[in-house]
């Protein structure tokens, strides 16, 4: 295990080198999932509007399952991370076979629950009588679907943690296409409409569970993760939950504002509601790019500095900041001079095209600053900064977002629902710069103690 060249890589290699070989296959995985999904909401959003505003109303589930993955996946990447540049490799493992049972406990109990309660789940998802019984044809499925779905953002975290980054790479690649060739056939060769869009989700997250267990049960990563192996340990949950209870909150207040967001649109039309949600599968494309490549410097950062490294996570912040910034720039420039014309791919109805161009055109400027955004609050969390993290992920998504969604429909009616994420996301920066200067205050402080005491 010491051995293993990816620790070695991420110990020793020129820090450039390492973050493109640890962010572009996460980068190109997550992108390429992203746009997989939009090619989803491309078949169903042919069905129709109500079709479409089905979909919309429970993908807020999505992001609730990929916040708890985030509370075990994110939380114990950066974890075992540390426990790697620190060279302790048993431990590792013991906590890695813990974080990953508690997960599958955690899988089936959400799954069956929404099993269970589903009709009720989705009207407070904001479905309407017109929606509903296409929202629960879908639901239905998607809800088993969803436990796959959360061993594999969990792992998908996890495997980054030792460098395994192109492997996580490849299961993404392998679910997206089959999605995109089962979606066509099940929704249109096999006339199952909407409900065929759900199986194909389930079938292609079943196929990237199917690989994640064959890297696991092949033993062919520096961690080795045993489901017998469940040894619960206090430190495991709370050294987890340290980062991983931010990047929980972080999906689920995503989630809930999504959830708020169609509530507060349904009252202008179905229309509306399915304008958003083509609005949000555009944006989720350099979304989801950007968190890819974030996604290896964390575990980059988690690693130098359980290492002690600190020179490598100055210059991973630095490199990291310029190269995302430069992509936000480029995206953002792009869904502005193009943003009619990839609404109208989606749904052709005039009403939905004009929102839904106007929604994106209002992202697509503070944009430009979500690689900053992502980079800080990510350096904070795995760097001990837990509680600056916290305030950057609370803010963007809960503090700010939520109340702006009320209070800006209140005096601006439909605009306001479209601008409430734009304002929150420029609001953030400006709280990261805030916090950024404070802890650089705190450093030179300290040096100067430093030098003082000598």
């Amino acid at each position: 295990m010491e051995n293993n060249n990816r620790l070695i890589m991420m110990e020793k290699g020129e820090v450039w080198k390492v973050l493109l070989k640890l962010g572009i296959p996460t980068t190109i995985g997550m992108f390429v999932a992203a746009l997989f999904v939009s090619v989803d909401g491309y078949f169903v959003g042919n069905l129709g509007k109500l079709q479409m505003a089905a979909v919309t109303v429970a993908s807020p589930l999505t992001y609730i399952i990929t916040g708890i993955g985030s509370l075990f996946g994110g939380g114990g990447s950066v974890y075992i991370a540390k426990l790697l540049g620190e060279k302790n490799y048993k431990k590792a493992n013991d906590a890695g076979s813990v974080i990953m049972d508690t997960s599958l406990i955690a899988g089936v109990v959400f799954s069956a629950l929404l099993l269970i309660f589903l009709q009720p789940v989705l009207k407070i998802l904001g479905a309407t009588n017109a929606d509903m019984v296409y929202a629960k044809q879908y639901g239905s499925i998607f809800a088993i679907a969803l436990f796959f779905n959360l061993f594999n953002v969990t792992f998908n975290n996890m495997f980054a943690s030792e460098g395994a980054t192109m492997y996580s790479m490849l299961a993404m690649l392998v679910s997206g296409i089959s999605n995109v060739f089962l979606n066509p056939i099940f929704i249109y060769t096999l006339h199952m409409g909407i409900k065929g869009s759900a199986i194909a989700t389930l079938v292609a997250n079943l196929i990237t569970t199917f690989m994640y267990l064959y890297y696991i049960i092949g033993k062919k990563g520096a961690v080795r993760y045993n489901i017998f192996n469940f040894k619960p340990v206090k430190e495991y949950y709370v050294e987890t939950a340290k980062v991983g209870i931010t990047l929980m909150f972080f999906q689920l207040l995503y989630s809930l504002s999504l959830i708020i967001t169609n509530v507060l649109a349904s009252s202008y039309g179905t229309a509306c509601v399915a304008a958003i949600g083509i609005e949000t599968r555009i944006t989720s494309l350099g979304f989801m790019a950007i968190s890819g490549f974030t996604k290896g410097f964390q575990s980059f950062v988690g690693f130098s500095f359980g290492a002690k490294a600190f020179d490598r996570v100055k210059s991973a912040k630095n490199i990291s900041l310029i190269w995302t910034t430069g992509f936000c720039v480029l995206c953002s420039v792009l869904m502005i001079a193009f943003a009619k014309p990839l609404v109208s791919t989606f749904n052709g109805d005039g009403e939905v095209v004009a929102i839904g161009t106007t929604a994106l055109i209002y992202y697509s400027i503070t944009f430009i600053g979500m690689g900053f955004i992502m980079v800080y609050s990510l350096l904070f969390l795995a760097t001990n900064e837990e509680k600056y993290g916290g305030i950057v992920c609370l803010a963007r998504q809960g503090i700010i977002l939520i109340p702006g969604l009320f209070i800006l429909k209140m005096v601006i009616g439909m605009q306001g629902i479209l601008l409430a994420q734009p304002i929150a996301d420029a609001s953030t920066v400006v709280i990261i710069i805030l916090l950024a200067l404070k802890i650089s205050k705190q450093e030179k402080e300290v040096v100067l103690q430093k030098a003082q005491n000598q």
